[in-house]
């Protein structure tokens, strides 16, 4: 599984404070950054639970055993596109900067949106009882939006944030459902890696994947939306005015016009 720092922050953001598996998952990712390997023994006396605590944890994200998640601990590193950054962009001209390329994106999608599209997705959603909103960390806002937003118009949809919820959904929900994943940066499947063999069944739920640039193609998607040329630190920014884009479509071929 890539990218272990965006499952840590599922887990933190889901589970209560005082839980085994927010102060597991604190420590790990305050100590992460400083450390290539983190043993079981160590993660359990600074966390004040058993060995057997580590392990269930471990399984919690989806690694057969706690052995496998150290490999993906050992493998973390922090790259220079995991920074929010501007390149070759002098402090005096940073704010100015930061709004032109947000400005950039946001021409682009408007001059090379595609209405059918919209048209097309929209009516999914109004057609399936069943839809699941995904979307991980920044590139979840955009789901909670649209569901927050839908739901205004009496239409309820769900929303999954978590990597074990969202793996195990993608494999097992079936033809009459509808899965629209929001991911900024395209990795959404490679991360929580469905099983080929359970996705080549032929009553698959229909699957959008809304996305900033061009990414590798997946057997089971059903249709990839590219919004953007290149994705960066505003790329999640495009994903919530798509979502309010499918909102405002909705609601105009849809909503109750009487709701104030």
């Amino acid at each position: 599984m890539s990218n272990i720092r965006i499952q840590l922050l599922s887990i933190l953001n889901r589970e209560p404070a005082d839980s085994v598996n927010f102060i597991i998952t604190k420590y790990i990712l305050e100590n992460i950054k400083y450390q290539k390997k983190i043993s079981m023994t160590e993660i359990a006396n600074a966390c004040n639970v058993s060995k057997a605590s580590i392990s269930r944890y471990s399984k919690r994200l989806g690694y057969e055993d706690y052995f496998d998640f150290q490999l993906a601990l050992a493998t973390y590193r922090v790259s220079k596109n995991d920074y929010f950054y501007l390149d070759g962009i002098e402090n005096d001209n940073l704010f100015e900067s930061y709004f032109k390329k947000i400005q950039t994106q946001v021409d682009y999608l408007s001059d090379n949106l595609d209405l059918e599209e919209i048209e097309q997705l929209v009516n999914l959603i109004n057609s399936h009882d069943t839809v699941f909103l995904m979307g991980q960390v920044s590139s979840g806002f955009a789901a909670v939006s649209l569901q927050d937003n839908l739901t205004k118009l009496g239409k309820v949809v769900r929303t999954s944030h978590d990597f074990v919820e969202q793996k195990e959904l993608i494999e097992t929900l079936e033809e009459d459902a509808l899965v629209i994943v929001f991911s900024a940066g395209g990795k959404f499947f490679e991360r929580i890696e469905p099983n080929n063999i359970n996705m080549k069944r032929l009553n698959k739920p229909t699957i959008y994947f809304i996305t900033i640039d061009e990414t590798k193609e997946y057997s089971y998607v059903d249709q990839t939306i590219v919004l953007g040329q290149k994705t960066d630190y505003s790329s999640w920014m495009l994903l919530n005015v798509y979502s309010d884009l499918l909102y405002l479509n909705y609601k105009r071929k849809y909503g109750d016009e009487s709701v104030s």
